[in-house]
């Protein structure tokens, strides 16, 4: 999967890019390909690599699913056994978030053998199951599928690629499609999910307070420390 390199080797930093710039707020250190190419394997610079990359986009459809985008609980665990060598990153991941009335799991390998589409979503319910990713719905059983289906879906002016939605409402003055509330809801839910792994134990959270729930010590990963001179 791209983001993801084995081991690092230190560089010559290339001609034309600026690599205090690239780190930002990250620690300094020497320029390696590894990193420049598959930064998604470290935490200065991802928080929980694919959990909170390819996470944030499946719990928003998850989210949209349940009707909830503020979970109550987390928790996970995971570890570095195919893909993380020099990586402080898990390529496995297990993660369960407890909404008001579901519950919602994650699993992440990053070296599967399991006949899969490499990403996806199952939502199970009374009656059946229902699997999506951006290309699929699937319906199990068969007995449950398409066949009640009637009418053509509503078309929205929300549809057309993202970028133009965007660049409209910046015109218009109207939400995206993709608008900012919600994508903090679901970039939320997985950033807290790897503090969950960070601290190895189950956490409550407070969604309006936005802080967890009497626990002073998994607040302090709210924030992180700022390389100078950048700062907030």
């Amino acid at each position: 999967m791209n983001g993801w390199r084995v081991g690092e080797t230190y560089e010559e930093v290339p001609r034309g890019l600026d690599w205090d710039l690239w780190l930002g707020p990250a620690p300094k250190v020497p320029f390696s390909m590894e990193r420049f190419g598959g930064w998604m394997g470290w935490h200065d610079y991802a928080r929980g690599g694919q959990l909170t990359n390819w996470g944030t986009h499946l719990l928003d459809v998850v989210h949209w699913g349940i009707g909830q985008d503020r979970p109550v609980s987390v928790q996970a665990l995971g570890g570095s056994y195919r893909l993380g060598i020099g990586q402080d990153n898990y390529d496995c991941i297990e993660a369960v978030f407890e909404y008001p009335g579901c519950i919602v799991s994650w699993e992440q390998r990053l070296s599967d053998t399991r006949e899969s589409k490499g990403y996806g979503i199952s939502f199970y319910g009374e009656q059946g199951a229902l699997y999506v990713d951006r290309g699929t719905i699937v319906v199990k059983p068969d007995s449950l599928g398409m066949e009640e289906y009637i009418g053509e879906p509503e078309k929205s002016w929300a549809h057309p690629p993202h970028h133009n939605n965007f660049f409209d409402c910046i015109r218009t003055r109207r939400r995206p499609a993709a608008d900012i509330e919600q994508g903090v809801r679901s970039t939320t839910a997985p950033l807290l999910a790897g503090i969950a792994l960070k601290t190895r134990r189950k956490l409550y959270w407070d969604g309006a307070a936005e802080r967890f729930v009497n626990d002073p010590q998994a607040d302090q990963h709210l924030s992180r420390a700022y390389r100078a001179p950048w700062h907030i």
